[in-house]
């Protein structure tokens, strides 16, 4: 049935969360840095 399939369509796109967050967590710090970096040689 069309709710059983959505049912299952917001499990996946929920399980997605978890690799994204973890994603999120390492790739922080580099994104921080080159983000700051853009932004001084924006600035200049």
């Amino acid at each position: 049935s069309m709710k059983s399939i959505w049912d299952f369509s917001d499990a996946m796109i929920f399980a997605m969360i978890f690799p994204n967050m973890v994603g999120l967590f390492f790739l922080f710090p580099e994104v921080k840095k080159e983000l700051a970096r853009y932004l001084k040689a924006i600035s200049k």
